[in-house]
């Protein structure tokens, strides 16, 4: 399981977000829909999700990368 990050805008503009864990990207917007009853009204605001795992990965990557030891 990978940790996620879905977001969202409501009808005033404002940015949300949840974490979820799931198995990939479509599991996370499908548990944030679950979770989150203004996105069961509204499936398909979602605007993002992120694989936080994969964000973090990359970061210590870069950073490595800039810094080796």
């Amino acid at each position: 399981m990978s940790h996620y990050t879905v977001g969202w805008h409501d009808t005033k503009n404002c940015h949300h977000e949840i974490c979820e864990y799931a198995e990939d990207a479509w599991e996370a917007a499908r548990f944030a829909r679950e979770d989150v009853p203004y996105l069961q009204e509204h499936p398909f605001l979602i605007d993002e999700i992120l694989n936080e795992d994969r964000l973090n990965k990359k970061k210590k990557w870069k950073t490595y990368l800039s810094n080796p030891q």
